[in-house]
């Protein structure tokens, strides 16, 4: 990667299309190489987990390329641990997209 990954939510994975992003939350259940997590907002999205991923803890990070508006292909993640406080995570992220100057590179942040 050659410029740094803009977080999101469940909602904004339409604008990121194609992108490669980091998406926080919970993780609800994993069948096989397909894992469902609550993101921050609380929608649902499903991972397609890469072979090597070694996922445990409640709470995870995933950095992958968003395939549609659902799905997110995971190239990397690491655990978050059990206790996260998601409402205040997603307030950030949302932060991060409304003052896109400071927080990103300004060409990343999609309005909603």
């Amino acid at each position: 990667m050659d410029r740094p990954t803009p977080r999101i939510n469940s909602k904004r994975m339409q604008y990121y299309v194609g992108q490669v992003v980091r998406m926080t939350g919970k993780m609800l259940r994993v069948n096989g190489d397909i894992a469902i997590i609550e993101s921050t907002d609380g929608g649902q999205v499903e991972v397609r987990l890469s072979r090597d991923s070694h996922l445990s803890d409640e709470y995870v990070e995933i950095i992958g390329t968003v395939e549609d508006e659902n799905t997110l292909k995971m190239l990397a993640g690491c655990d978050m641990g059990s206790t996260f406080d998601m409402q205040s995570w997603d307030t950030m992220t949302e932060m991060m997209h409304k003052f896109p100057a400071i927080f990103m590179d300004p060409d990343q942040a999609r309005p909603l």
